[in-house]
């Protein structure tokens, strides 16, 4: 997967903060056949009305996000959001949507759906991010104050 290189003005999680199964990498499922997609890949037998699913799962620590972005007193809450961009980003949908439980264990997060393949256009984008959905009171200095705040993130492109 490649790691998304923006310079946030504010603090965001560590790329090892967020670990992913099987490998760092999306799976895709078509024909009863599961096969690991890479970044660069090319997309195992494509066709405009192929049937298919992507699934991904996530493995995070919601209360080590929070201290590393500087949200660990302010009772922040978090999302994944899984955005899925084609036709070199003529088409952007958000895929998938996860609220991320309070917790100060590990959680396992599961991302899984079946795009509709009719609009897809040169290659598939799927963006992973861990967005600030809310918090209460003030944050530290260099910490995120603003819902959808970009704390994390990574991208794979599938040619097609």
């Amino acid at each position: 997967m490649a790691n998304n290189d923006t310079v946030r003005p504010f603090l965001t999680a560590a790329p090892q903060s967020v670990s992913s199964d099987p490998s760092s990498t999306w799976m895709v499922q078509v024909r009863n056949v599961t096969i690991p997609l890479q970044d660069g890949d090319m997309f195992p037998s494509w066709d405009s009305q192929l049937n298919f699913g992507l699934r991904r799962v996530f493995r995070l620590n919601p209360s080590v996000l929070a201290a590393e972005t500087g949200l660990a007193e302010v009772n922040a809450r978090f999302a994944l959001v899984i955005r899925l961009i084609t036709g070199n980003g003529l088409s952007s949908v958000i895929a998938d949507i996860r609220d991320i439980p309070e917790s100060v264990e590990e959680l396992e997060i599961e991302s899984s759906f079946n795009p509709d393949s009719s609009t897809f256009s040169h290659n598939i984008m799927l963006i992973s991010s861990l967005v600030l959905k809310e918090f209460a009171g003030t944050p530290q200095e260099l910490a995120p104050d603003f819902r959808g705040a970009v704390l994390w993130s990574d991208r794979c492109t599938v040619k097609i």
